[in-house]
């Protein structure tokens, strides 16, 4: 892999982390088209969202702040035994609900490990993902009632958007797309969904890092292709980021499906 061809795949990743189009498809066709597929993959994939995860945690500075001062006044309460009156700050709430959440997608990620990354080698089944992902965002144009904020957001629902999260590990089912899409088809306000799915983003990224540390078998890129490739998705992400978050707002989610379909079918018919 060349220098230039890391920070391609950075800006791919850093786009397409945010925008529902599923950045793992996106990186799968891109690194077939550019013949980089190889050992380092997944190690080199980590270490793109990396660079994304950085971009969610600037932009969502101010609430993460509130999150962690949530986390030390929730063992306070633990402690002094008033959990009930904790779960009426929607602060702490918070918390909770993505603490729910990344258990379902810390269990899918664990049992669906080792088949995922034999699935980042088949171009044909990411185009697939992609064009199930589309539809997932297509139907969102026909949601009405979602209008529900963060105090009628419950831990079953937390779950269930946990869960998708957990099944957009595999190439081409976009984390963002399937996130925010559950929590719309739950009735959830269109800015509340799109601010839980990020946040809830950060320790699914922290997780992968982990385990991306802890597999030997893989073989490392040089650090500058790596650091490359993380700025480039840093950059490219937070800019899709601000754009995204309007287009959520305005209730046009949906705008997103045809290029899945059209990338998706592009890639089963190419491969």
């Amino acid at each position: 892999m060349t220098l230039l061809k890391a920070v391609i795949l950075g800006i791919i990743q850093g786009l397409t982390e945010f925008l529902p189009i599923s950045s793992s498809g996106h990186l799968v066709i891109f690194q077939n088209l550019l013949q980089t597929s190889g050992d380092s993959d997944f190690i080199f994939d980590t270490a793109l969202h990396f660079g994304t995860l950085i971009a969610i945690i600037i932009f969502f500075m101010p609430k993460i702040r509130k999150l962690i001062k949530s986390f030390f006044k929730l063992i306070k309460l633990i402690f002094k035994r008033k959990l009930s009156q904790a779960l009426k700050e929607s602060d702490i709430k918070l918390l909770l609900l993505i603490i729910a959440a990344s258990v379902p997608t810390a269990i899918i990620g664990l049992l669906l490990g080792s088949t995922v990354q034999k699935l980042f080698g088949s171009v044909k089944i990411t185009g697939i993902m992609l064009i199930i992902t589309g539809v997932i965002l297509w139907l969102t144009k026909y949601i009405k009632n979602n209008k529900s904020d963060i105090e009628k957001f419950g831990f079953k629902k937390a779950l269930l958007i946990g869960t998708a999260q957990g099944l957009a590990v595999i190439p081409g089912i976009s984390r963002s797309g399937s996130t925010i899409s559950a929590g719309l088809f739950l009735g959830i306000k269109p800015e509340v969904c799109a601010e839980f799915s990020f946040l809830l983003s950060i320790p699914a990224i922290l997780g992968a890092q982990i385990v991306s540390l802890t597999n030997f078998n893989y073989q490392m890129l040089p650090f500058k292709m790596i650091a490359a490739g993380s700025f480039a998705a840093f950059v490219s992400g937070y800019i899709a980021l601000v754009f995204l978050m309007k287009i959520v707002n305005k209730g046009k989610f949906y705008y997103f499906a045809p290029y899945c379909w059209i990338i998706g079918i592009l890639a089963f018919l190419k491969f």
